[in-house]
């Protein structure tokens, strides 16, 4: 996926998505046919009808249910664009292009753009996306904790302390409120620690920010949330006068960080050093 342009990346998305829902089409022709087989038939005449007729239907939901787990597997493949290739503009363009062709999830796939451009440093556009942006039931308790997450980054980046700290507190008490499960709460909790984060390099509270970031170092799962966590680091290092340690960081995020704002950042940094 690394290699295709954003163009060749979403034409094939449709192609393996018009795919899936073949399949779904399938499944239900075949449970009709199934269904009509059954009352024709011999079957019919079953003093066991119901239980075979719920158990079909039981069947049908649980192919049904696979589908859908497989749409939204297919769907999240996106993310290696960002996460791991760490190429938030091409991942922009490709929530863009989507968004023409899938006007059912027109919520998700502009919420998914604005982080793109707000990892690519547009944090004015990517604020503004974020006005438009509508989710439905769909999208769930992990849409808007996603929603929150975007917003305090544009918030941070943008100046906007106290708006950033708001958002850190309704974070919170959404995650109070809603009783997510293991999995969602572990994702949500490591969200309001890698926001405190953010918050206290803001304040130049760089003793907190260190004693979060050693505490997230084994948490981080993809190459986005360590690029980040460095360049903070490195700016630390350098309003300390640790240049060495900085520079050791900065050329790491500067040489993998691709089109990620913090990468630009770290080759700033790096040639103001060398100045």
């Amino acid at each position: 996926m690394k290699e295709k342009t954003a163009e060749e990346t979403v034409r094939q998305y449709w192609w393996e998505f018009r795919l899936i829902q073949l399949l779904r089409w399938i499944l239900l022709a075949l449970y009709i046919w199934f269904l009509w087989e059954f009352a024709t038939g011999e079957m019919g005449d079953s003093r066991w009808w119901f239980l075979i007729y719920l158990a079909s239907l039981a069947v049908l939901w649980l192919c049904l249910r696979g589908v859908r787990l497989i749409n939204s597997i297919h769907y999240m493949g996106l993310e290696r664009i960002l996460n791991e290739d760490c190429d938030p503009v091409k991942y922009a363009e490709v929530c863009r292009l989507l968004g023409k062709r899938m006007k059912k999830s027109t919520g998700m796939i502009r919420l998914n753009e604005a982080k793109g451009l707000c990892q690519a440093g547009r944090f004015r556009e990517a604020a503004a996306l974020m006005d438009e942006v509508e989710l439905d039931r769909r999208s769930g308790l992990a849409g808007a904790i996603l929603y929150q997450n975007v917003a305090f980054n544009c918030a941070l980046r943008l100046g906007e302390d106290l708006r950033a700290g708001e958002l850190r507190r309704q974070t919170a008490r959404l995650l109070e409120k809603k009783k997510p499960g293991r999995r969602l709460r572990a994702a949500g909790e490591l969200l309001l620690s890698i926001m405190d984060s953010g918050l206290a390099f803001q304040r130049g509270d760089y003793e907190t920010l260190r004693r979060i970031e050693a505490g997230l170092e084994g948490q981080y799962t993809v190459p986005l949330q360590h690029m980040a966590a460095s360049v903070r680091l490195a700016q630390a290092d350098l309003a300390e006068g640790k240049k060495e340690e900085a520079r050791r960081r900065l050329r790491t995020v500067a040489a993998e960080g691709g089109t990620l704002w913090v990468a630009e950042e770290a080759r700033r940094l790096l040639r103001q050093m060398a100045e």
